[in-house]
């Protein structure tokens, strides 16, 4: 017996099908009545180094036009992944209202206020203040970390 108030998504699973063998390394999804990606991504920056195979959601309805959504964001994210330059800032939702992510600079002020109360403030200005300051207004990401690391560190001798 069929229920007639649940929709039959069985055209649109086929449709889904279809479109995901042109992906070798996203596959979409339907989960109820929307729309998402699974893919292999790397870790968040509060995990441990990493990869995991993860849910992105489409934030699409599993219909033709949210299908048509979710190939093109499906694109984007087998790019992002083989091209190595892919960010969670793109991919994750954020709260109305709110900015879509921290940069690296505000993460800093806010461990600056956190780090100040822990310490006297000669040893906050002398050993945090300065490297704190010169956090980039840009999302605090991995390779900005480790670019900034190799920047500021000293030299070891016989190091290139």
């Amino acid at each position: 017996m069929v229920d007639r108030f649940k929709p039959d998504y069985t055209k649109i699973d086929a449709e889904i099908d279809k479109v995901n063998l042109q992906f070798n390394s996203v596959t979409i999804r339907r989960r109820g009545q929307k729309l998402s990606m699974r893919a292999v991504c790397p870790n968040k920056l509060d995990e441990p180094i990493g990869s995991k195979r993860r849910d992105i959601s489409v934030r699409a309805h599993a219909n033709s036009n949210g299908l048509a959504i979710a190939k093109a964001k499906a694109q984007k994210l087998e790019s992002d992944l083989a091209l190595e330059r892919f960010s969670w800032a793109d991919w994750e939702p954020c709260a109305p209202g709110k900015a879509k992510s921290k940069t690296a600079a505000d993460w800093g002020k806010e461990f600056g206020r956190y780090k100040s109360r822990s310490i006297r403030a000669s040893s906050f200005r002398k050993d945090y203040k300065t490297d704190l300051n010169r956090l980039p207004e840009e999302p605090l990401t991995v390779k900005l970390l480790q670019n900034l690391i190799l920047e500021h560190s000293p030299q070891l001798p016989g190091t290139p």
